[in-house]
This record gives structure tokens, sequence and C-alpha cells, in this order.
């Protein structure tokens, strides 16, 4: 009787491993998201009241449900830890303006180029809420009713005026 009972539990596990469960059949794989970068350069650029950080987020996104999903950018989020959980630090500002969300067919993956902007500095907005610029951030994207995706985590690297003057000067003079 013992070996009927592993046996059912391997096959089970197998199954289940395999996509499958014995009272479901097919799993649903799900949607995922990923920042395809792992450094993501950002500038800054000042003015005399506000200061700008810029940067452009590559996102690669994954449908592995039976369904199209839609994909808002009005939705996503950049995050950074804080503690054990991961804290909103930018949202885009969105107009009421409808606007067709780009779709995605089931097994499909397509990429974007998310830009930020986010006030530094300054009276403007979306603001940047993180407690640094340079530093590791995760994206977060609403799709459907409440499902939350969270990418992979990603760094950003400041490219300050100083490390472009000097860049700059470094290749003065030679041809390209």
């Amino acid at each position: 009787m013992r070996n009927r009972v592993g046996a059912v539990a391997v096959i089970t596990y197998a199954m289940t491993a395999a996509g499958c469960t014995v009272f479901t059949g097919p799993k649903s794989h799900p949607v995922t998201i990923s920042v395809t970068s792992d450094t993501i350069v950002a500038g800054v650029r000042t003015g005399p009241d506000i200061s700008w950080l810029q940067f452009t987020i590559p996102v690669s996104i994954h449908n592995g449900q039976s369904a199209p999903v839609s994909i808002d950018y009005c939705l996503a989020s950049v995050n950074e830890p804080s503690g054990t959980d991961w804290t909103m630090v930018w949202a885009p500002v969105c107009s009421a303006i409808a606007t067709t969300a780009p779709t995605i067919a089931p097994g499909e993956t397509k990429t974007f180029q998310w830009s930020v902007a986010a006030a530094i500095r300054g009276p403007g907005g979306p603001k940047w809420g993180g407690t640094t610029l340079d530093g590791t951030y995760r994206l977060s994207l609403v799709i459907g009713a409440n499902e939350k995706l969270e990418s992979n985590s990603f760094v950003i690297s400041v490219l300050t005026t100083s490390a472009v003057s000097a860049r700059d000067r470094s290749t003065r003079g030679t041809l390209h």
C-alpha cells in the first residue's frame, strides 16, 4: 500500500511540474515583466526653478496567459527597497484622455521603451520620492482588475554634469 501512495505522489508532482495539475488540467503561465538592462543611465536637467531626473526603462512583457493582456503605462511605477518591502518612488502623471493601451496576445512578448521624468527640485510633477537618485529599483505594473507585476531589480546610475564634461573633454580631438 505504501508504494502505491508514493507512486501517486510522484505522478502528481511530475504533472504539476510539467504544467498540469490533477484537478485543473493545463496551468496558465503568468504574465511576466522584465527590465532588459541591469543598469540604466539617468540624466539630470537643471533649470533656474526646477531640476528633472530623466531616463528610459527598456521593458519586455511576456503574456503566458490564454487571453490578451492590455498594458497601460499609466499603471506603472518605480519602486525602491525599503526594509523587507518595496516603496513607490515614482509614477507617471496621466491625463483622463482615453487612449488605446497596447495589447499583448497570448504567448507573445513585446518590448517597450518607457520614459521617466521626475522633478527632483522645484514645483514640477511627478516628483521623485526616492531617498537617493543612484540605487537599486524595480518596476511595477498593474494589469487587469488587481494583478500587480514586479520586474527584476535594476540600477539607476545618474550621469552628472561633471561626468558629461569629463567625457566631452576626453573625446575632443579624436576622429570617429
